[in-house]
């Protein structure tokens, strides 16, 4: 078993729905608006990480010609942090509105104080997730539905052996 710290993790691409699964927020559907990511520090001294959010549009306009649709297009920012540090026992959370992205392809990455055994996550660093769902205006942060498929739990992280700037 090989281990290493500071390693950059990744969602892998997922498709924002334009709804939630479920209806808990009144009687209509509600849309996918916000992407909750979650950095936890289990360890007693600080440590940091970087994150970016990729997104891969629909083409525009967008015309349907028939079965099987099959597109291509260039994967662009979307939000970029830099480093942050996250205090020795604490959670750091941020929420990224995501609205204009429904139907939309998007990827998290993230560099920094992970953990890393066999090219797995594990413990002993940080750890992250990601929750997307439906947040309704004027309450405390979070969401009040959240959406299952956008749900990203620390261990469903694939790690990155390498960055391919250059390919």
């Amino acid at each position: 078993m090989s281990s290493k710290h500071d390693a950059t993790l990744t969602t892998g691409p997922f498709l924002v729905p334009q709804f939630t699964q479920s209806l808990c927020v009144g009687p209509a559907a509600s849309t996918n608006d916000l992407l909750v990511i979650t950095l936890k520090n289990p360890t007693n001294k600080p440590l940091s990480a970087s994150l970016a959010i990729t997104r891969c549009p629909i083409p525009s306009p967008f015309i349907f010609t028939g079965f099987p649709i099959i597109f291509n297009t260039a994967e662009s920012p979307l939000f970029t942090v830099p480093p942050t540090t996250v205090p020795a026992m604490s959670c750091t959370r941020f929420e990224f509105p995501i609205a204009a992205n429904q139907r939309e392809t998007l990827r998290v990455e993230t560099s920094g104080d992970y953990a890393v055994d066999d090219c797995l996550p594990i413990c002993d660093k940080l750890e992250i997730s990601v929750l997307g769902g439906h947040a309704e205006p004027g309450t405390p942060p979070g969401l009040n539905n959240p959406d299952a498929t956008l749900f990203f739990r620390y261990e469903d992280f694939v790690v990155c052996e390498k960055k391919h700037d250059d390919d």
